[in-house]
């Protein structure tokens, strides 16, 4: 059941990972003309990130070897999930990209149904079935559009397979007897995810040197990244954990769609063609069901 507390930090989560995609689309056209420098974006995001939690106190109390396991493959998939996310947005438009991206949200969803047996009503199925719907429209291919490559939707997917796999390690972590440790485990995940990108930054040091990524407007999308990951990160943590993968998911992903999509057209001047504004339209719609059945 939805509740005014989950309401909030659902609110909240969805405006934490706008400002992150905002920031990862704006550094990644802007900044991003190096290899090293999509590893460089992860690894100043993931230590914000981590400074952030420890700052406010977010490693309390021990830490298992079970949270220290789970946190490190949650920091390898995080990383890599970023990194391909930066990769589509360099070569692609960001409203196509964030579509088949956020879409990864069937992986978590059906990892509910079946690993953890949640029970599906016909509503939230129905809520479901729009927000597919909505995807269907809202990717549709403009012949001439040379962004649209099998490069680009090779990286698409590969962000697609990690963004659903950090869906499932939450929900794992969140109903384990160590869901206490959630603090410590994203410590863990973001400075493991900061080590990942380290060493190809270390490599590419020299081009990184020679390119502006060390001026102040993408130091401040830097910050933001990271502020967005920590923010959507500890909020999705605790909400995976308290609601129900069918509920929770869609909505996040589904407002975290609608929401880079309508930036993509207020803030980047992206085109939308008409088929785009109908899959708007059923997914608010589906998202509208899926919250009507968790109020009732």
């Amino acid at each position: 059941m939805l509740t005014t507390h989950t309401t909030v930090l659902l609110a909240v989560s969805l405006l934490s990972t706008l400002v992150y995609t905002c920031s990862l689309n704006s550094y990644s056209k802007g900044y991003a003309a190096a290899p090293a420098s999509f590893q460089f974006y992860n690894l100043c995001a993931s230590l914000v990130s981590a400074l952030v939690l420890l700052a406010t106190g977010g490693w309390t109390g021990g830490t298992s070897p079970y949270t220290l396991l789970l946190g490190t493959v949650f920091g390898t998939v995080t990383a890599l999930s970023a990194v391909f996310n930066l990769k589509a947005l360099h070569i692609g438009p960001m409203s196509y990209t964030t579509v088949l991206v956020t879409s990864s949200m069937l992986v978590p969803t059906l990892a509910g149904r079946i690993g953890w047996g949640e029970q599906v009503s016909f509503l939230q199925y129905t809520g479901i079935v729009l927000m597919l719907i909505s995807i269907a429209l809202s990717t549709d291919k403009h012949k001439g559009n040379n962004t649209v490559s099998a490069r680009w939707l090779a990286y698409c997917m590969a962000a697609f397979a990690m963004t659903g796999m950090i869906g499932v390690l939450q929900k794992i972590h969140q109903t384990s007897p160590y869901r206490d440790e959630a603090g410590a485990f994203l410590v863990v995940a973001f400075l493991v995810s900061a080590l990942f990108s380290a060493v190809p930054c270390l490599r590419g040091r020299k081009e990184l040197s020679q390119s502006h990524i060390f001026s102040s407007r993408p130091i401040l999308l830097l910050l933001a990244g990271g502020l967005g990951t920590v923010g959507a990160n500890k909020l999705n943590l605790y909400l995976s954990g308290v609601m129900e993968s069918a509920v929770f998911f869609p909505i996040v992903n589904g407002g975290s769609l609608l929401l880079a999509v309508l930036a993509a057209l207020l803030l980047y001047r992206e085109k939308l063609p008409g088929r785009k504004w109908a899959g708007l339209a059923v997914g608010i719609a589906g998202i509208f069901l899926l919250c009507i059945k968790t109020a009732a």
